[in-house]
């Protein structure tokens, strides 16, 4: 079975365990530990990158290094690799005409969009001044979701200048071909479809359709779909914008449920967690939906570890239990 130690970082974003760490490739396994040359997600490269920079302290946060608090907060910044990637570069292509004439259009995963015609410049406008993250108050991120589904859907030979190479896979595919500007500009409008068939503007933040209802209240999220647009934070709703908006009540869902960043000081375990979905499923109890606001504000848990600490908890209580 592949095995890596190292004291810099080992990471895996559910992909294979080829790219463990990119100093070390894993090599020579069976096909059951996933392939080598596919299947590496823009998840997979954005967890590498956050994981370099944190390091390198060149990722805005304090300091240097894997502190407590850093990494608290880079596992919920909703970064989206695709946008930060692609975005200036697609937005000059379909951008670039004031109106697209859409034709009817199959996706295999956002079903049918009627012929019709779009105007750009509104969408266009939101998503320039998009800040390229999924986070509840971003606005824009919708339009982009819906466009870069359709563009994932599309044959990388016809998108990109560079394809992809085994041997470079942190930096390829790259570099959008001007050539593909009809194509994009078909994705672009059909995304535009959907997003005026929906009661969402180009500009309404993500909480407002990004959510979960707990007790007949909805709770704004934070996230995206990672294979589809390669956010970090994940919070995918296949649900259709114009059918309810990405509600994560559906059967149709991924996101991150149980979560953890634990440290090891001396003599002792400091963890800090989130159980998103909470604890309980019965609408009356207190902890129906208790964890789940805590993590629509980013507010971590400390979880007591030791007696003491258990035993301090301003919610413990001693119950004796007979049989």
């Amino acid at each position: 079975m592949p095995s890596l130690l190292r004291d810099d970082f080992v990471a895996n974003m559910n992909n294979s365990a080829w790219f463990t760490n990119p100093q070390a490739p894993l090599t020579g396994f069976a096909p059951i530990f996933g392939a080598v040359d596919a299947g590496f997600s823009d998840r997979a490269r954005l967890g590498i990158l956050m994981a370099q920079a944190r390091i390198d302290g060149t990722d805005g946060h304090a300091g240097k290094g894997a502190t407590e608090q850093a990494v608290r907060q880079m596992v919920l910044d909703s970064r989206s690799y695709s946008a930060e990637r692609f975005k200036t570069s697609a937005l000059d292509l379909v951008c670039a005409v004031p109106t697209i004439n859409v034709a009817a259009y199959t996706d295999i995963y956002m079903g049918d969009t009627p012929a019709g015609t779009v105007q750009t410049a509104a969408a266009c406008a939101a998503l320039r001044a998009w800040d390229n993250t999924g986070n509840v108050e971003a606005r824009g991120a919708h339009v982009w979701d819906e466009f870069w589904i359709r563009v994932e859907n599309l044959p990388a030979a016809d998108l990109y200048n560079v394809p992809f190479s085994a041997a470079d896979p942190m930096n390829t595919p790259r570099e959008l071909k001007t050539s593909a500007a009809n194509v994009l500009r078909q994705a672009f409008g059909a995304a535009l479809m959907r997003v005026n068939a929906s009661p969402y503007a180009v500009d309404a933040p993500r909480g407002d359709y990004l959510f979960v209802t707990r007790n007949g209240q909805k709770i704004p999220l934070f996230g995206g779909c990672p294979d589809f647009a390669g956010y970090f934070t994940t919070a995918c709703s296949l649900n259709h914008l114009d059918q309810g908006g990405y509600t994560m009540d559906s059967d149709t869902v991924d996101a991150n449920s149980y979560m953890q960043v634990v440290r090891f000081p001396a003599g002792g375990v400091d963890a800090s967690t989130f159980l998103t979905h909470s604890l309980s499923d019965d609408p009356a109890s207190p902890h129906s939906s208790d964890y789940t606001r805590a993590y629509s504000a980013k507010q971590w848990l400390k979880v007591p570890f030791s007696e003491s600490e258990i035993t301090g908890d301003a919610a413990y209580s001693s119950a004796v239990v007979s049989e």
